[in-house]
């Protein structure tokens, strides 16, 4: 089922607080003066969907929880009967999306953290679609492209780190931080070592567009040094050494 029932504004009008039922639909809360649902109230469907929230002219606005029958619990903005906003969405087995929805599905910035222990953040077109950075539940850290993957799919993923989900150029580093590799398509190319970054290091801080760029920090005294990774659209900034090294969005 989804969030956006037309049922919503399919329900007999009445012009006083209370409760109807239509074909086994229940709404309960407030009406305006022409007989519309409209401040808050609650609406139970037959299938067992269930929301709770603010209601205007007959649809879902403002904020609200949608609770579907399989467990998945949406709870944040709506505009005009769709999830739309930013939001909270939690499937039954713990597993958290932080963001914005439009249109009834994930779009923007947003982060997932994976009952499993797994943390996700980059972007979603209705998909995970975008730049993004997976650290998962080992510690094993990706920084890449993640392409088309259904919301479903990719959330029930266990929060462990499948190289089919990435495209393009990336880089991954060890769970301890101490060695990173380049990827291609997901799959290793060849470790990032110290003669590697002395080959390739060419561009100074702030050359790169920084409100693009994924940068991979280290917290050694021996500074940043900044990587342009062939064919891929952001900037992997690697220190020359691999002491200490994190992950982090820029």
């Amino acid at each position: 089922s989804d969030g956006g029932k037309a049922a919503v504004g399919s329900l007999p009008n009445r012009t006083n607080v209370g409760a109807i039922e239509q074909m086994e639909t229940k709404y309960e809360g407030e009406y305006n003066a022409a007989g519309q649902m409209e401040g808050y109230g609650t609406i139970r469907w037959a299938d067992g969907d269930f929301y709770e929230g603010e209601f205007k002219a007959d649809k879902k606005e403002g904020r609200g929880t949608y609770r579907f029958a399989n467990g998945n619990v949406y709870e944040g903005e709506f505009k005009a009967d769709k999830m739309e906003g930013r939001c909270t969405f939690r499937l039954p087995n713990g597993t958290v999306f932080e963001g914005e929805f439009n249109a009834d599905a994930p779009h923007g910035h947003g982060t997932i953290r994976f009952a499993g222990g797994g943390v996700f953040e980059g972007e979603c077109k209705g998909k995970v679609d975008g730049p993004g950075t997976f650290k998962a539940a080992d510690g094993t850290t990706v920084v890449g492209v993640f392409k088309e993957i259904a919301m479903g799919v990719f959330m029930m993923s266990g929060g462990s780190i499948n190289k089919d989900f990435l495209v393009g150029e990336g880089v991954k580093w060890s769970a301890d931080g101490q060695a990173a590799w380049r990827l291609r398509d997901g799959e290793e190319v060849e470790e990032i070592t110290e003669g590697w970054l002395l080959k390739h290091v060419h561009a100074p801080p702030g050359s790169a567009n920084s409100s693009s760029r994924l940068m991979l920090r280290s917290s050694s005294s021996n500074g940043i040094r900044y990587v342009s990774m062939s064919s891929w659209v952001h900037v992997a900034c690697v220190a020359r050494t691999r002491a200490h090294a994190s992950v982090c969005g820029m």
